[in-house]
């Protein structure tokens, strides 16, 4: 009969696909779901801890409050039309840019000011036995005293109050140092001096904690939020905080300290405005109280009577009249003068130009008002914003527009003063001639007079600017209008429905996962399913794990589940070696420790409780097995008779356990087992045994490891490799295969061994091959047995 090429009932199996023999990892569906429910438990225990956890949570977990507030930022519109002055052809846009205010509010430097205003760089807590919670407003105490303050950064003072007058600073847990409130004491190289307010919750302690203010306001800028309204000046201002109280605190204080610098800013040009008049106005302060000076001294000195004055009023007057407007025309070309100072030096563009819409109105008055807009929004903007925003640099293109503009009109104004002055002095000469013809005294007199009133009339209108100016600044307002002061809209808790989640998703995800990387990186063998997934060789059954602790589990009369599956083992084995006469077995294994003396010693118990004269052959000479196994340890064996110290009948022993069954063992170990396998008396065993037994079992060595067994490929008829159940590494399937392949070793045939029962894939009792009908037993826990039918022959089923 010839051997069936790929299967025990003649069906092909088609050989698994190259990149599934190369994978050493791979997934099945029905294992991971015995895997998972086999560890049932865990997921139990991580549900558990799933909720607890959010038991924990949604008792000592901190709200966190939700505090907002409205503001409308007023920044005004630009009237001017600069298309002809700017040569751009548009207008600008609005002074108020909300972008820019937005980083002006979330700017660290402005938060600066807030902790500052407001002391936050010293926080409070009360310490509770699971939570830690601030304090804020009203606090049982208060720290007056940190020194030096560079050094007092950082640290944290836990304190356990003992009465209204006394506390302990809780050094360490084994440290106390008894304070008193209202006294410096030092500690950790600073002073500290705390105040008491009132008694805390008995048994409570206090935190105070003395953090860097930079730090502090660099984490409440991060938290605030600031939001633009679409198409409208409004911003929404909101910070989530675990204290409402001291959110709204930092939110009101941030909005007016916001707004002063906005006030600051605008009031800064009109400062320097209100600097060029009291220079102005110091200067011509002594100047008309020399001329009144001389006027007094040249009437004492002259003897002069009071009617000179009357007599010389209609020309001082007609006079007058001239300087002044000549007068006027020169506090303009000062003013200019000023102007065109200040465009000469290099901080010209941070540095704002006088206000000349007291003094000079026009477009000239529009343009510098609008070239100081610019500069302010720029340096605003600067104090928060890093070098080479893209916002300040379209504001200094913009200033760089103006400045053009404001120069070209400079010098068409200069030269309007020139002329204008020019035509008033050519007016007053007339009046000035006639002054000249009268009487000496009269005539020097006339001229003191006319300097004084020239003085007096320019006096006046410098106070009167001065007056106007300080009323401007004193009446200057922000730019922003609080619509809904702070308040508290909500509460961020825990949304326990998500939570919940959250939390049963990770207690049955967590332990899922595990177990699905468990499996995913299992490079072992377990199932029939894994060894046809890397090798095309027939798969002939599978034995389970041995509960028993000798070697022989298949015994006369036995009905365990074991022995059973050895009885359906050997009958197997007789469609495998039919055409084989005597049938030579060879058994062997990918590694050592995988159980083909186990099977080699049951298989050939199994066959001779059927009748069988068979002989198990010990040809594993490198770690021989079967003589231990079976009580003869010292007998004589294969290695004697290779060295020519035993004949062939001395080397074959009978065993207690049946007259069918005899045992050729190893014999001593030789330290060259390869050679001898090569010896010609290799052949004269295997004769002399075919011509005596009827079923010859050889016990070799493992292939992977040593080449032992496939010198004895010439000598067997059928190969039977041993795999074990978790144990066999799948890339051992691919040296079966490559055997399988290449017949290296004659009807390679494939068993499972060691298989837990009832634990893994359904692995029952009671299995069936043949070509019609196989008889298997299901062992029950009480030791009795159920005969189970079996139809076909479809490989190993568990029951």
């Amino acid at each position: 009969m010839e051997y069936p090429k790929n299967g025990l009932n003649g069906q092909h199996n088609h050989p698994p696909p190259e990149e599934s023999k190369d994978q050493l990892f791979f997934l099945d569906t029905r294992s991971l779901l015995f895997r998972f429910l086999r560890n049932w438990w865990l997921f139990v225990i991580g549900i558990a801890l799933a909720a607890a956890y959010v038991k924990f949570k949604q008792r000592y977990i901190i709200p966190v409050y939700q505090v907002r507030s409205t503001l409308i930022i007023d920044g005004g519109k630009q009237d001017i039309d600069l298309t002809g002055l700017l040569g751009t052809g548009g207008k600008t846009g609005q002074a108020g840019d909300l972008t820019n205010e937005i980083t002006v509010l979330k700017s660290r430097t402005l938060m600066r000011k807030v902790v500052d205003s407001l002391g936050l760089h010293v926080s409070y807590f009360l310490e509770g036995r699971v939570k830690t919670t601030e304090q804020y407003g009203s606090t049982p105490v208060s720290l007056t005293r940190a020194e030096p303050l560079e050094e007092a950064y950082g640290k944290t003072l836990r304190i356990e109050p003992i009465d209204s007058s006394r506390f302990n600073l809780l050094v360490n847990e084994d440290k106390k140092l008894s304070c008193e409130y209202g006294t410096p004491f030092k500690y950790s190289g600073v002073t500290w001096q705390i105040e008491h307010h009132f008694m805390p919750v008995e048994g409570a302690k206090l935190l105070v904690k003395l953090q860097w203010p930079d730090a502090v306001a660099s984490k409440l800028a991060g938290s605030l939020i600031v939001n633009p309204m679409i198409r409208s000046n409004v911003l929404t201002l909101g910070m989530n905080y675990v204290h409402a109280a001291k959110a709204r605190a930092v939110l009101n204080v941030l909005t007016g300290l916001y707004n002063q610098s906005v006030i600051e800013s605008k009031n800064e040009v009109n400062l320097k405005t209100l600097a060029f008049i009291d220079e102005r106005l110091n200067f011509v302060t002594q100047d008309l109280y020399q001329v009144e000076k001389e006027v007094e001294d040249f009437k004492q000195s002259r003897e002069l009577p009071l009617d000179v004055k009357e007599n010389a009023g209609r020309y001082i007057g007609l006079a007058t009249q001239r300087d002044e407007q000549i007068l006027n025309l020169q506090v303009e070309l000062v003013l200019l003068h000023n102007i065109e100072t200040v465009f000469k030096r290099d901080t010209h563009r941070t540095e704002p130009l006088p206000v000349v819409s007291e003094v000079y109105a026009g477009s000239l008055a529009a343009l510098i008002g609008e070239y100081n807009a610019l500069i302010l929004q720029r340096l605003r903007l600067m104090e928060y914003a890093t070098p080479g925003n893209p916002a300040a640099d379209r504001l200094l293109q913009q200033m760089g527009l103006l400045e053009q503009s404001i120069r070209r009109n400079l010098d068409i104004i200069r030269q309007e003063l020139d002329l204008r002055i020019g035509q008033l002095k050519a007016q007053l000469d007339p009046f000035e001639q006639k002054i000249a013809a009268a009487p000496t005294n009269e005539r020097e007199l006339l001229q003191i007079m006319r300097q004084q009133k020239i003085k007096e009339t320019l006096f006046l209108m410098l106070l009167e600017k001065r007056e106007s100016t300080a009323l401007s600044l004193a009446a200057q307002i922000g730019n922003t209008r609080v619509v809904d002061a702070p308040a508290v809209t909500g509460v961020m808790g825990t949304n326990l429905r998500r939570l919940w989640m959250i939390a049963l998703f990770l207690g049955f995800g967590i332990p899922a996962l595990g177990l699905f990387l468990i499996e995913l990186l299992n490079n072992k063998v377990h199932t029939e399913k894994d060894i046809r997934r890397y090798t095309s060789a027939p798969f002939l059954g599978i034995i389970g794990l041995s509960k028993e602790e000798g070697p022989l589990v298949v015994k006369k009369g036995g009905r365990s589940a074991i022995a059973e599956m050895f009885r359906l083992l050997r009958t197997n084995m007789q469609f495998v070696t039919a055409d084989s006469k005597p049938p030579i077995i060879l058994i062997t294994s990918s590694v050592s420790g995988e159980g083909k003396t186990f099977i080699s010693l049951n298989l050939g118990m199994s066959l001779a409780l059927s009748g069988k004269r068979t002989v198990i052959v010990g040809l594993d000479l490198r770690k021989p097995k079967v003589g231990n196994y079976l009580s003869l340890p010292d007998s004589v064996g294969i290695t004697n008779y290779l060295v020519g110290e035993a004949s062939l009948r001395d080397i074959i022993h009978p065993t207690p356990h049946n007259p069918n069954l005899f045992v050729a063992p190893s014999g001593p170990v030789p330290p060259n087992p390869a050679e001898l396998l090569l010896s010609p008396q290799v052949a004269d065993i295997f004769q002399h045994l075919r011509e005596n037994f009827d079923v010859i079992i050889v016990d070799s060595a493992p292939v992977g490891l040593v080449a032992d067994s496939l010198l004895l490929g010439e000598y067997v008829n059928t190969t039977l490799f041993v795999t074990r159940f978790g144990a066999t590494h799948i890339s051992a399937l691919q040296i079966i295969d490559d055997v399988y392949r290449q017949k290296k070793l004659p009807r390679v045939s494939i068993l499972l061994n060691g298989v837990k029962l009832n634990k893994r894939y359904g692995y029952g009792y009671g299995y069936g091959y043949g070509y019609g009908y196989g008889y298997g037993y299901v062992e029950q826990e009480d030791g009795s047995m159920v005969r189970k039918r079996r139809k076909g022959l479809k490989g190993v089923k568990g029951d």
